[in-house]
């Protein structure tokens, strides 16, 4: 795992070991320590322990328990049992059995066999052997009068 920034919008961070806010805004946390609102809300949770719907709504779903359509729409899959197309969108696919584009646009894949860019476009890399450029976060202190 590598550091994270420690900023407001870490909780989209993939490492467990960065700090990661409670509530509505953890939804998408991919932390399975962090709680997650159970229900519909729940549908973009990293975390296997919340609830999916199940059908289309579950498309994007992170829990492989959940089905998913099988075809074009199953492209943004998470799930490495769903058929992805062939092609530059397929850069987004969780599998690593399915072919990624080289260049820019792979730095969002989850497949450690792909190259991805180092520094800030590398923030959100899913891939744990990418460098993750560190911005430390200051809180700026007002003094009351």
């Amino acid at each position: 795992m590598f550091p994270q920034p420690y900023v407001p919008t870490t909780h989209w961070s993939n490492s467990p070991m960065v700090p990661q806010p409670i509530g509505p805004t953890a939804l998408w946390s991919h932390n399975p320590l962090v709680p997650q609102p159970i229900g519909p809300p729940g549908l973009g949770s990293h975390s296997p322990m919340v609830p999916q719907p199940i059908g289309p709504a579950a498309l994007g779903s992170h829990n492989p328990l959940v089905p998913q359509p099988i075809g074009p729409t199953a492209l943004i899959s998470h799930n490495p049992l769903v058929p992805q197309p062939y092609g530059p969108t397929t850069h987004w696919s969780r599998s690593p059995r399915f072919p990624q584009p080289i260049g820019p646009t792979t730095h969002w894949s989850n497949s450690p066999n792909f190259p991805q860019p180092i520094g800030p476009t590398a923030l959100g890399s899913h891939n744990p052997l990418v460098q993750q450029k560190i911005r430390p976060y200051k809180v700026k202190m007002t003094e009351k009068t």
